[in-house]
């Protein structure tokens, strides 16, 4: 694992996820999340809200606590820590831990730039951290332990450090390890995926094709054969039939069958290793 390293920070050096996209944040599945973890007056109140995980955190189960210290692990660039310390005037420290240096010297410029002066920064391999005894009254692990290979030592190492009484905050993928999924479980993803109309879906199984098309649309730039007068009828229905063919999205008319999903270890393995590499494993 530890040759991955280098990969790892890098790709989370220039890659920071948007909120309104990712599982938590997504618009259309955050009221039934939160209704599901807390009921339905927290859904209605947060339903347009991307951070309701650190807010509603907050509100449930700091408001009355004495927070003064706060670890903050793969905290990437920065937004979850800045988003808890803001509502908390009590903390005196906040650290931030991560691998990505990219990602570390931005965390740094916007906690700078919103006056956060109690709010440090340290480039570490969380896999191999120095825990330091009873330092922290919080630990935020937000999208963190599903990175870790070292579940184990990390996890003790968080017990370790929290102060008698602190809090962990978790918020995690808990499924298959790699997102390497059963193949009953992907036929049943591929299943559901196809109640989504083609035009909605952001995968298609013809999406390799539809790109030749755009590819050979650009290439060969047929003009639009009512600007051709010169042209016979034949010449203008042949132009007319190709403009159709090449058309980017003309493949997507058709709802066709195929994988719309597929198991993702391989492709995680090759870009992100950390990506869900014991998530399975964590709640156990």
């Amino acid at each position: 694992m530890h040759e991955n390293l280098s990969r790892v920070a890098d790709k989370w050096s220039a890659f920071e996820p948007d909120i309104a996209h990712n599982f938590f944040g997504f618009p259309p599945l955050r009221p039934y999340l939160i209704e599901t973890a807390f009921g339905k007056a927290l859904a209605d109140e947060h339903r347009d809200n991307p951070h309701w995980a650190e807010d509603i955190l907050i509100a449930a189960y700091l408001r009355d606590r004495r927070i003064e210290s706060v670890l903050s692990l793969c905290c990437g660039f920065g937004s979850v820590e800045r988003r808890i310390v803001t509502q908390l005037p009590g903390v005196r420290q906040c650290v931030g831990v991560d691998l990505a240096a990219g990602a570390l010297e931005a965390a740094r410029q916007s906690a700078a730039a919103a006056g956060l002066q109690n709010t440090a920064y340290v480039q570490a391999d969380l896999n191999a951290y120095n825990w330091e005894a009873e330092k922290y009254d919080l630990v935020i692990a937000n999208g963190a332990l599903h990175h870790l290979w070292n579940l184990e030592g990390v996890l003790e190492g968080i017990r370790r450090t929290l102060k008698p009484g602190g809090l962990l905050y978790a918020n995690e993928h808990v499924g298959a390890s790699y997102q390497d999924y059963p193949p009953r479980q992907l036929e049943l993803i591929n299943a559901v995926a196809y109640l989504v109309p083609p035009e909605l879906r952001e995968r298609s199984p013809h999406r390799r094709y539809d790109r030749l098309l755009r590819l050979l649309h650009r290439l060969y730039n047929i003009p639009e054969p009512a600007g051709q007068p010169a042209w016979s009828s034949a010449k203008k229905a042949l132009a007319s039939a190709l403009r159709r063919l090449f058309a980017p999205g003309s493949l997507d008319l058709y709802p066709g069958f195929g994988v719309l999903h597929r198991a993702q270890k391989d492709h995680l393995l090759r870009t992100d290793p950390s990506e869900g590499v014991r998530s399975a494993e964590i709640i156990r």
